[in-house]
């Protein structure tokens, strides 16, 4: 068995970071083993938060001779979060979402009668809302 979209989450002072990181991960990494879980560890990424002055702080981990990427965005619970804990990405893919189902409902406009569109647009604004998130 796999775990899927496990999360930890840490603060520490910026020395004592990527240390923090291996002691918690091979904790995490024991349990998972003694309950018959495997990591796939080519998936395994961190996202190092931090102050919109200091965008882009790599601090190398490496655990068991395998080194954990930095990454400064990630899909979390549906929501794009980048390491600064800004908007801008979730308001791109929101923006990307909603220009998309404008152009299918601007495409149906001259087929379907405007009764049938208001359905639509009604369930759509529904549907659409799941999957922009």
């Amino acid at each position: 068995m796999f775990t899927d979209d496990t999360s930890i989450f840490s603060t520490s002072d910026y020395t004592d970071y990527a240390t923090e990181f291996v002691v918690t991960f091979d904790k995490i990494h024991l349990w998972f083993t003694i309950n018959s879980l495997s990591l796939n560890f080519n998936k395994i990424n961190y996202v190092h938060f931090t102050a919109k002055t200091n965008t882009e702080i790599d601090i190398n981990i490496n655990f068991e001779d395998i080194q954990i990427n930095n990454i400064y965005n990630i899909k979390f619970l549906g929501l794009t979060i980048d390491n600064t804990l800004s908007w801008k990405k979730q308001i791109e893919q929101l923006a990307s979402n909603l220009s998309s189902a404008g152009y299918a409902i601007r495409s149906l406009k001259s087929i379907m009668f405007q009764k049938s569109l208001r359905i639509i647009f009604s369930y759509g604004i529904i549907f659409w809302g799941q999957f922009t998130l």
